[in-house]
């Protein structure tokens, strides 16, 4: 479904539940739930590059993750240790 957008379905299996943050390399724009929980919504324009997914959120064992996109579904999800804010922009003015 790479190249196109959709609907995608992902089970993923942990044995300690812990914080992680989701990145979705490829994908363009649209939401992701864990567990029946909307985690928020992505945009490839960032800055922002993965989504807080709380500990309290994922099972010891099976966990689902559903992602929605409208744009362009990737191939790929990440769960990562840590965040990816994007880069940092420095505000000059008044």
């Amino acid at each position: 479904m790479k190249g196109h957008d959709g609907l995608a379905v992902a089970s993923v299996t942990v044995s300690r539940p812990l914080d992680a943050w989701i990145a979705l390399p490829g994908s363009a724009h649209g939401m992701v739930w864990l567990n029946g929980f909307l985690l928020g919504w992505y945009w490839e324009r960032g800055p922002q590059v993965t989504l807080y997914a709380p500990g309290p959120l994922w099972h010891e064992g099976e966990n689902e993750i559903v992602v929605l996109d409208t744009d362009r579904l990737g191939a790929v999800i990440e769960i990562r240790e840590s965040a990816d804010y994007g880069e940092i922009e420095e505000f000059i003015g008044a």
